[in-house]
């Protein structure tokens, strides 16, 4: 059962919609799950088994205590010896040490059926970009890697893992801040965001959402 007082609203999102559609009845792996209790919760209520990773050991706690089946573990060096119909790994990719380590541990927990879901910010995005690279702003402190399209199909090349699907998914508009007018500011931008994506979905998108799979004989 849902804590509802551990479900932070804003979780509540497109990007949390679409990889429910993704669990249900499924075997799922959810790498990150300490960051997002609803999504959490939410995909147990639908799925066949769930098992989610962390190495936030305090809101892994959290979910221990409302029983669900949590591990301390990195990503980067995942110690599980089977495999999952679906893997979970919803803004997490920007976060890591080091990302090669994170597609070739989750590569090994992939058979041919499988599907992993990785979500993360994206570049390409028009106020990202201008945020990130023409301001010098962090989009969150502790990002270190901020990718698109064309860098993730390579870097998963590497891997043996192929994009079989891309959606690109605007931001809610939402007034969102400490204050009256970092909301207002918020607002606004979430506006132009959903204006820009009407004509160009890869500038309008600022979260890219990507189905992969594992390679099989060059397929």
């Amino acid at each position: 059962m849902i804590n509802n007082k551990k479900i932070n609203k804003y979780d509540i999102n497109k990007r949390v919609k679409k990889i429910l559609e993704f669990c249900r009845n499924k075997k799922v792996l959810n790498i990150g799950c300490a960051d997002n209790y609803y999504l959490h919760a939410k995909i147990s209520e639908i799925a066949k088994d769930l098992v989610g990773i962390d190495i936030n050991r305090g809101s892994l706690n959290s979910l221990k205590e409302d029983g669900y089946k949590v591990f301390e573990m990195d990503a980067e060096n995942i110690q599980i010896d089977e495999t999952f119909d679906i893997i979970v790994m919803g803004e997490v990719i920007e976060h890591v040490n080091n990302v090669g380590n994170v597609l070739n541990s989750v590569s090994k927990l992939m058979n041919k059926d499988s599907v992993l879901i990785l979500t993360t910010p994206n570049i390409a995005c028009l106020l990202l970009y201008f945020n990130v690279v023409i301001l010098g702003k962090d989009q969150a402190p502790d990002h270190v890697y901020y990718f698109d399209i064309k860098t993730i199909d390579r870097l998963i090349e590497r891997y043996n893992l192929r994009i079989n699907e891309k959606i690109y998914i605007p931001p809610e508009i939402k007034m969102l801040g400490n204050n009256i007018l970092s909301k207002i500011v918020y607002f606004i931008a979430t506006v132009i965001e959903n204006i820009i994506y009407l004509f160009s979905k890869r500038l309008g998108g600022s979260i890219l959402f990507l189905t992969i799979r594992k390679n099989y004989h060059g397929k």
